[in-house]
């Protein structure tokens, strides 16, 4: 089996491209999966994430072929590239927001992390108050644990970013190997529906977490702040991947189900502005600037 990854970019086809990808890998019944990565013109190093995401769901090994000298420098960069089992260059400076995997219940490892690539010397991130980034680092986290409080995960949560100073983005993007949004909502709350239905009501606020832990703050507050700073936000789940900008959503349904689900932040680092807590402020708002 031979597939053209073609490029990739922080988009709804880009995750079109590697549910396509995981549905041809796991159905071939040849012996050698290949890539080719001779037309992948670029590949933005958030996506590694979610292409580890895939990978590591294959039973047989694929192997990876021509890739073009800026994708191969993006994936040893990243560390992508010695996740793959390949040698990673020492002579390359480390990414803020390197490529990493986890199991599930690595809590310990998960939180730092989040802390040492989210901070005030992070590059591209906008201001906040130290109470404000104790806030959005929670909010990471939570996008983490929630491979092991929901998605049930057994082949490892990944997290990777890329900052552009160029086009003025620093992209960052967890993927899990779960279920999935809606067979969560399914099992959890008998409740059936579309991929996209089960986006939109993931975004909504709503949680599968039970019992006296809250959930489904984070992806609020993570939603709340893309929507101030101008950025982008891009949910994938099942067949389906949801992109908010400038306060809409935009709904797409893939051809094929991505497996598991994909959460990325992308932060407009030409912003200015400083932000906190609005209850540094005022006790009864959220957000101030």
């Amino acid at each position: 089996m031979r597939f053209e990854l073609g490029e990739m970019k922080t988009d709804w086809e880009s995750f079109g491209t590697l549910a396509r990808l995981h549905h041809e890998i796991s159905n071939s019944r040849e012996a050698e999966r290949t890539v080719d990565l001779s037309r992948t013109a670029s590949f933005q190093a958030n996506l590694c994430a979610a292409l580890a995401a895939v990978v590591a769901q294959q039973a047989t090994a694929v192997s990876w072929t021509r890739p073009r000298r800026n994708v191969a420098c993006a994936w040893q960069v990243s560390g992508f590239w010695e996740w793959l089992g390949r040698r990673r260059r020492i002579d390359l400076p480390p990414p803020p927001i390197p490529f990493d995997a986890f199991w599930p219940t690595q809590r310990n490892e998960q939180h730092d992390y989040v802390r040492r690539s989210f901070g005030p010397s992070t590059p591209g991130l906008p201001q906040m108050t130290p109470a404000l980034l104790e806030e959005f680092r929670s909010a990471l986290l939570e996008l983490l644990s929630n491979a092991d409080d929901h998605a049930e995960a057994t082949d490892g949560v990944f997290c990777c970013g890329e900052y552009s100073p160029s086009r003025h983005r620093l992209r960052y993007t967890v993927a899990d190997t779960g279920i999935g949004i809606r067979q969560r909502v399914q099992r959890s709350r008998s409740q059936s529906k579309t991929p996209v239905e089960a986006i939109r009501w993931a975004l909504a606020g709503n949680t599968t977490r039970s019992g006296s832990r809250p959930g489904g703050n984070g992806l609020q507050l993570i939603q709340e702040f893309i929507g101030l700073n101008s950025g982008k936000l891009v949910l994938a789940s099942d067949a389906a991947v949801c992109t908010v900008k400038h306060g809409v959503a935009y709904e797409h349904p893939l051809g094929f189900p991505f497996p598991g689900t994909a959460v990325t932040l992308e932060i407009n680092t030409n912003d200015q502005q400083s932000y906190r807590l609005a209850t540094e402020i005022d006790p009864g708002s959220v957000w101030g600037q």
